[in-house]
């Protein structure tokens, strides 16, 4: 049965009707979900707006309440690994009679009350010590009668990072085997190198020696000369060396180092354990916490 001309049309407009309004579905749901995005990037820029207002206004507020005016601190000198520094505090409003302190925290210390020192009741000063293997926190204490008010004045990181070399010690490789017969670890030929950078290139070194351990038990050290090899500026080789040990031995090499600071670097190098069947496993675990360089 043929369909009629008309019915094929019909068809036609209703089969492009569908797909029109299709056409359109689609399209309205792309719109609504740019419309969504918009109102959430509206949303999101109100709120980074309100946040950074809220933000500004609670400094303005601090900074209006604040009993300090300006703190700074200031190096003075590095002598028997203890720092000196000045501490100088300015406050916004000074009242007569108030007294004036600098509370010094050092880890898990008893904090330590300094009075500050003044001769215009606008300056105030105190110098402080510090070892330089310790950071601390300076609070400002202001006493009025029976009132006492703090106030967070900053800290000071440890004067080790200021003062002490950046050094790199590492293996840089070669041939070692186990000799089960003749119970030894043999280096036929095996290299080490050390670089360092100092702070303001005022410091230097001296004394680098290689310590070999076994068991916990220092057996034998070697000098490191002054040698450059490409990045290396100290250099040591184990040549037809032989480290005396059996199976279940620990072996540990690490370089140990002196600067003119009388700062002493404890360098790891590398770390074996001899197993039951000769092999040589490596054994970086045997390092206190895995630090590349200890200093003290």
């Amino acid at each position: 049965m043929r369909l009629s001309k008309w019915i094929m049309i019909l068809l036609i407009i209703s089969l492009l009707f569908h797909i029109k309004t299709g056409l359109d579905i689609v399209s309205m749901k792309k719109e609504i979900s740019n419309l969504n995005l918009s109102i959430n990037t509206v949303n999101n820029s109100v709120s980074n707006i309100v946040s950074s207002s809220i933000y500004q206004i609670e400094e303005a507020l601090k900074k209006e309440n604040s009993l300090v005016n300006e703190f700074k601190y200031e190096f003075i000198e590095l002598k028997d690994k203890i720092a000196l520094f000045q501490l100088s505090f300015k406050p916004r409003i000074y009242n007569k009679g108030e007294k004036i302190f600098f509370l010094l925290k050092i880890g898990s210390k008893e904090p330590e009350l300094i009075p500050a020192k003044t001769a215009d009741d606008i300056n105030y000063t105190a110098d402080i010590q510090l070892s330089v293997f310790d950071g601390a926190n300076i609070d400002l204490v202001v006493e009025s009668g029976d009132t006492k008010m703090t106030e967070r004045l900053g800290s000071i990181s440890p004067a080790v990072e200021k003062f002490a070399a950046d050094i790199h010690a590492e293996p840089i490789g070669g041939s070692m085997k186990y000799i089960k017969d003749g119970a030894y670890l043999f280096f036929s030929n095996y290299e080490f190198g050390l670089f360092y950078e100092s702070p303001d290139k005022k410091v230097t070194l001296n004394d680098i020696n290689i310590s070999i351990e076994v068991n916990g038990s220092v057996i034998d050290t070697i000098p490191m000369s002054r040698d450059q090899i490409g990045r290396y500026q100290y250099h040591a080789k184990l040549e037809d060396y032989k480290i005396p040990s059996v199976p279940g031995d620990n072996i540990i090499l690490y370089a140990m180092v002196k600067d003119d600071n009388d700062f002493n670097y404890k360098c790891n190098l590398d770390a074996w354990t001899i197993k039951d069947n000769g092999d040589i496993k490596s054994a970086w675990d045997l390092f206190e916490f895995g630090r590349m360089v200890d200093i003290y």
